[in-house]
């Protein structure tokens, strides 16, 4: 996710890229029958708020360095950025179902997964990931032109509050009152079950950083101990009722309580360092084509634990550096001809 061409940039948020994509591997490796799936969801929803934040922050620089925002440059981006590896991913796909390599794929799963509806239409190993780029993408449709529209960032502030309470509500109501079957997993994919996820993000970027710009400050939060409650939740809550109940309302706000505390560098313990070092950030600038081939090969693993992984990582270095990166090289040219916003602590790589 990326856009200005100005230095320096906040290097821990590729940090916590890297530690969503590796929760997401995690969850989805089976070790001796057990799969500790709940890392899975977790890394997704670190994925939501750290691209609601992130987008948001952006729009923000380009409406204060420009004076507008640029809705189509802004789709074209996003194009250029998610369709070519997705669609690279889906024709290998197709090709595999038409081999009968796999088979619990239907057509009309992979044309959901085409259309960005698979997270209301479609079943499938294979595509199950799928469901939350289409939620991501669906949000994108709308976020930035209501953006644009609600003009001062104090009612794009009210706005995206006003959302989440709105679907909070109506999705504690649809597990309490059994609207919904929470087994289906209706709750985790609809886009008026999940957007909260994004737009909390959303609301950190506006009320973090009113310019586009990370202005340092003191946070009440402390990685210290919203690192181990975010997990202990994330482990254990859907154990009980309650828990179930507001199970994806107080990860999201821990996940939003993470980030922010990530950000605040007098706080920060030395351990968090780790969020900045070469290594993380080389797995955050794989961390998409990571997502993307990881459900073929590690969920369910049909080998052993060692290879799966190499085979995920060799396919997703290919993906990127074969195809990602000369298309974001050639994108940043483009980008690069048109007037640049402010420099600011947001990297080129988060649009």
């Amino acid at each position: 996710m990326s856009d200005g061409n100005h230095k320096p940039h906040f290097p821990a948020l590729d940090g916590l890229r890297a530690l969503a994509v590796a929760l997401v591997l995690l969850g989805h490796t089976t070790f001796e029958n057990y799969r500790p799936k709940e890392f899975a969801s977790l890394g997704v929803h670190l994925f939501f708020v750290l691209s609601g934040f992130l987008i948001t922050a952006l729009l923000l620089r380009e409406s204060e360095a420009t004076g507008r925002i640029d809705l189509r440059a802004f789709f074209v981006r996003r194009v250029l950025r998610i369709f070519p590896a997705y669609y690279a991913f889906l024709g290998t796909l197709a090709a595999l179902i038409g081999l009968g390599w796999i088979t619990d794929v239907p057509w009309y799963s992979w044309a959901a997964s085409a259309l960005f509806v698979a997270n209301i239409w479609g079943r499938g190993t294979a595509v199950g990931h799928t469901w939350s780029l289409s939620l991501e993408e669906q949000f994108y449709l709308a976020w930035p032109t209501l953006f644009l529209l609600l003009g001062s960032s104090t009612r794009r502030l009210q706005a995206a509050i006003a959302g989440i309470l709105a679907i909070w509500v109506l999705r504690i109501s649809a597990i309490a009152l059994g609207w919904s079957d929470y087994e289906t997993g209706a709750v985790y994919m609809r886009p008026w079950f999940r957007f909260d996820s994004l737009i909390l993000g959303c609301a950190l970027a506006l009320a973090y950083t009113p310019r586009g710009t990370w202005e340092v400050r003191r946070t009440p939060f402390s990685l210290v101990w919203v690192a181990p409650l975010l997990v202990a939740w994330s482990v254990w809550a859907e154990k009980f009722f309650l828990g179930r109940v507001l199970f994806t309302t107080v990860q999201g706000l821990l996940c939003g309580a993470f980030l922010l505390a990530l950000m605040d560098l007098q706080k920060r313990p030395a351990w968090a360092r780790v969020f900045e070092h070469a290594t993380t950030r080389w797995l955050a600038a794989l961390s998409y084509p990571l997502y993307l081939w990881q459900q073929i090969f590690l969920y369910p693993a049909q080998r052993g634990i060692l290879e799966s992984f190499v085979l995920t990582f060799g396919v997703a270095a290919i993906s990127y550096y074969g195809l990602e990166r000369p298309i974001l090289r050639k994108r940043r040219a483009l980008s690069e001809a048109r007037p640049s916003p402010q420099p600011g602590l947001l990297s080129r790589r988060y649009s």
